[in-house]
């Protein structure tokens, strides 16, 4: 059996499956909301409240590992982890909560785990296609063909650091939603030229 382990800047999931050769049938799915990267101070480190938010999280999904025979388990933490200051510290803490190691991934390796996921799923040869996520730290696209990746992009702007930038109130008025959509249009504007669309269908 297999377990994926994704330590995202606003939720930690994990899934469990069973591989029969030809797919992974999902046996057991679990999903824990931190909001991890609303807990960066301005400085650019964890909060302790934050570690121990994502502590809590870490023991109960290692409590759902524990109830299966696994035979390979990968555990991977991404943007916010990649950018805090403290990231080193915290990360033996959250291994221990865990019960297994946790690697810290670039922006470069997430999206193309991402693709692989979306290019598996999908199973269309020959298509090219435009793959966005929109995560709580970062925003991956990557470009490709089939299961070819032809370029990958990982931005750092996401729901969580939006919200706190432009919301931090959670009250959303024009001016700021204004504001907000500005801000990502310029993060965003340079790295696919919709106009050219080298791509058929976007996921």
């Amino acid at each position: 059996m297999l377990a994926a382990i994704d330590l995202g800047s606003n939720s930690f999931r994990l899934h469990v499956g069973q591989h029969d050769g030809e797919k992974i049938a999902v046996v057991a799915s679990a999903r824990e909301p931190t909001r991890l990267a609303a807990g960066l101070d301005q400085a650019g480190y964890l909060t302790h409240a934050a570690m121990e938010r994502a502590t809590v999280a870490l023991e109960r999904l290692g409590e759902v590992l524990q109830q299966y025979p696994l035979d390979e388990v990968r555990a991977v933490a991404t943007n916010t982890m990649r950018i805090a200051g403290n990231a080193a510290e915290f990360l033996p803490i959250a291994e221990k909560a865990l019960g297994y190691p946790i690697e810290i991934i670039s922006g470069e390796e997430e999206a193309r785990l991402i693709y692989l996921g979306i290019a598996n799923q999908l199973a269309i040869p020959g298509e090219r296609r435009l793959v966005i996520d929109i995560g709580g730290g970062s925003t991956e696209l990557i470009l490709g063909c089939g299961k070819e990746i032809e370029r990958a992009e990982s931005i750092g702007i996401g729901t969580v650091q939006q919200s706190m930038t432009f919301f931090p109130d959670g009250r959303i008025d024009a001016s700021a939603f204004e504001q907000a959509i500005l801000y990502a249009r310029s993060r965003f504007e340079d790295v696919f030229s919709p106009q050219q669309k080298p791509w058929k269908n976007v996921y």
